[in-house]
Protein backbone atom coordinates (compact mmCIF):
# COMPACT_ATOMS: atom_id res chain seq x y z
CA UNK A 1 0.00 0.00 0.00
CA UNK A 2 1.06 3.80 -1.07
CA UNK A 3 1.39 6.01 1.90
CA UNK A 4 2.06 9.60 2.54
CA UNK A 5 4.98 10.79 1.98
CA UNK A 6 7.46 10.24 4.85
CA UNK A 7 8.55 13.81 5.76
CA UNK A 8 5.39 14.83 5.32
CA UNK A 9 3.96 12.10 7.66
CA UNK A 10 6.90 13.25 10.04
CA UNK A 11 6.17 16.83 10.33
CA UNK A 12 2.66 17.04 9.98
CA UNK A 13 3.16 13.81 13.29
CA UNK A 14 5.22 16.59 15.36
CA UNK A 15 2.97 19.53 14.18
CA UNK A 16 -0.53 17.76 15.19
CA UNK A 17 1.70 16.24 18.33
CA UNK A 18 2.82 19.38 19.30
CA UNK A 19 -0.83 21.61 19.19
CA UNK A 20 -2.95 18.66 20.76
CA UNK A 21 -0.23 17.22 23.64
CA UNK A 22 0.55 20.88 24.64
CA UNK A 23 -2.60 21.90 25.36
CA UNK A 24 -4.20 22.34 29.17
CA UNK A 25 -5.89 18.61 29.56
CA UNK A 26 -4.46 16.78 26.87
CA UNK A 27 -5.29 12.86 26.81
CA UNK A 28 -1.83 11.00 28.19
CA UNK A 29 -1.48 8.57 25.33
CA UNK A 30 -1.15 12.53 23.29
CA UNK A 31 1.04 13.47 25.28
CA UNK A 32 3.36 10.42 25.70
CA UNK A 33 3.28 9.14 21.77
CA UNK A 34 4.39 13.12 21.15
CA UNK A 35 7.12 12.28 23.97
CA UNK A 36 8.34 9.31 22.34
CA UNK A 37 8.30 10.60 18.52
CA UNK A 38 10.39 14.05 19.70
CA UNK A 39 12.68 11.81 21.76
CA UNK A 40 13.28 9.03 18.85
CA UNK A 41 14.02 12.08 16.62
CA UNK A 42 16.33 13.76 19.23
CA UNK A 43 17.98 10.80 20.52
CA UNK A 44 18.97 9.81 16.70
CA UNK A 45 19.70 12.84 14.86
CA UNK A 46 20.85 15.14 17.64
CA UNK A 47 20.13 16.67 20.94
CA UNK A 48 21.58 19.70 20.06
CA UNK A 49 22.15 21.71 16.55
CA UNK A 50 20.33 21.99 14.07
CA UNK A 51 17.46 19.23 13.88
CA UNK A 52 16.89 20.04 17.70
CA UNK A 53 16.09 24.09 17.62
CA UNK A 54 14.10 23.33 14.55
CA UNK A 55 12.07 20.89 16.80
CA UNK A 56 12.10 23.44 19.76
CA UNK A 57 11.13 25.89 17.52
CA UNK A 58 7.73 23.83 16.07
CA UNK A 59 7.20 23.24 18.99
CA UNK A 60 6.68 26.25 20.51
CA UNK A 61 4.64 27.38 17.59
CA UNK A 62 3.45 24.68 15.64
CA UNK A 63 1.07 26.58 13.55
CA UNK A 64 3.90 28.38 11.59
CA UNK A 65 4.52 27.37 8.00
CA UNK A 66 7.69 29.01 8.33
CA UNK A 67 8.93 26.65 11.27
CA UNK A 68 6.90 24.07 9.57
CA UNK A 69 9.71 24.18 6.75
CA UNK A 70 12.67 24.44 8.50
CA UNK A 71 11.76 21.47 10.49
CA UNK A 72 11.24 19.62 6.95
CA UNK A 73 14.20 20.83 5.39
CA UNK A 74 16.72 19.85 8.56
CA UNK A 75 14.85 16.22 8.91
CA UNK A 76 15.36 15.94 5.29
CA UNK A 77 19.20 15.97 5.66
CA UNK A 78 18.72 13.13 8.51
CA UNK A 79 18.00 9.41 7.99
CA UNK A 80 14.54 10.35 9.42
CA UNK A 81 12.79 9.31 6.49
CA UNK A 82 13.89 6.30 6.11
CA UNK A 83 13.89 5.27 9.89
CA UNK A 84 10.95 2.32 10.18
CA UNK A 85 10.95 3.57 14.08
CA UNK A 86 10.53 7.54 13.51
CA UNK A 87 7.69 6.26 10.80
CA UNK A 88 5.70 3.97 13.04
CA UNK A 89 6.12 6.68 15.75
CA UNK A 90 5.20 8.88 13.50
CA UNK A 91 1.49 7.05 12.44
CA UNK A 92 0.80 6.23 16.09
CA UNK A 93 0.84 9.98 17.26
CA UNK A 94 -1.29 10.89 13.87
CA UNK A 95 -3.57 8.05 15.23
CA UNK A 96 -3.92 9.56 18.20
CA UNK A 97 -5.02 13.05 17.99
CA UNK A 98 -8.50 13.48 17.86
CA UNK A 99 -9.62 14.88 14.53
CA UNK A 100 -10.75 18.75 14.82
CA UNK A 101 -8.56 18.90 17.92
CA UNK A 102 -7.45 21.74 16.67
CA UNK A 103 -8.63 25.01 15.41
CA UNK A 104 -5.49 25.41 12.63
CA UNK A 105 -5.01 23.46 9.89
CA UNK A 106 -1.28 21.71 8.89
CA UNK A 107 -1.05 21.48 5.37
CA UNK A 108 2.48 19.90 4.41
CA UNK A 109 3.32 18.94 0.91
CA UNK A 110 5.99 17.22 -1.46
CA UNK A 111 6.22 16.47 -5.17
CA UNK A 112 3.80 13.82 -4.55
CA UNK A 113 2.35 13.72 -1.42
CA UNK A 114 0.37 16.09 1.08
CA UNK A 115 -0.84 15.81 4.63
CA UNK A 116 -3.31 17.92 6.13
CA UNK A 117 -3.97 17.88 9.80
CA UNK A 118 -6.64 19.26 11.86
CA UNK A 119 -10.61 19.72 10.84
CA UNK A 120 -10.71 19.81 7.24
CA UNK A 121 -14.32 20.00 5.86
CA UNK A 122 -16.43 22.33 3.55
CA UNK A 123 -18.88 20.95 0.59
CA UNK A 124 -17.10 19.33 -1.83
CA UNK A 125 -13.13 18.13 -1.12
CA UNK A 126 -11.59 17.16 -4.01
CA UNK A 127 -8.52 14.43 -3.95
CA UNK A 128 -6.69 13.41 -7.18
CA UNK A 129 -3.87 10.91 -7.95
CA UNK A 130 -3.24 7.12 -6.51
CA UNK A 131 -2.46 5.86 -2.75
CA UNK A 132 -4.41 9.24 -0.80
CA UNK A 133 -5.31 8.40 2.59
CA UNK A 134 -8.57 9.41 3.11
CA UNK A 135 -9.89 9.28 7.17
CA UNK A 136 -8.76 6.69 8.69
CA UNK A 137 -6.42 4.73 6.97
CA UNK A 138 -8.29 4.74 4.21
CA UNK A 139 -6.89 5.01 0.63
CA UNK A 140 -8.14 6.25 -2.49
CA UNK A 141 -7.07 3.80 -5.66
CA UNK A 142 -7.13 5.23 -9.30
CA UNK A 143 -7.09 2.32 -11.96
CA UNK A 144 -4.39 3.51 -14.80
Amino acid sequence: MESIEPLALIVSALVGGATAALKDGAEKAIKDAYAHLKRLILDRYGKTGDVARAVEQLEAKPESPGRQAVAREELAATDAPRDAEVLRAAQALLATVPPGSSTTRTVTASDHSIAVGGNVGGNVTNIHGDGNIVGDHNVSRVKK
